[in-house]
């Protein structure tokens, strides 16, 4: 339970708040179509957290030591932040 709080608390920084709970229920492609919370409760919340820390950096990701896993989840994240952005029906 506290690598859910702990996850959570992380998440909240790259992730609005009222999409929070979609994304922790949701298969995501960069955690080979597997939803976080699912992957937490059987105790792989190491990967969940990899994925938030390449959304977390700042730093350029050829820098990182995760390589192509955080290129593909920045990427991602990036790639649904912009069609969020520009997308009327995805506005509240």
């Amino acid at each position: 339970m506290a690598e859910l709080a702990e996850i959570t608390d992380r998440l909240l920084r790259v992730v609005e708040a009222r999409y929070m709970p979609l994304w922790l229920v949701k298969p995501v492609e960069a955690l080979d179509d597997r939803a976080p919370v699912e992957l937490i409760a059987h105790g792989h919340a190491r990967q969940v957290a990899r994925l938030i820390s390449a959304l977390e950096s700042p730093a350029p990701l050829k820098a990182r030591s995760l390589g192509g896993f955080a290129a593909s989840a920045r990427w991602r994240y990036q790639s649904a932040q912009a069609h969020n952005a520009l997308s009327p029906k995805y506005k509240a």
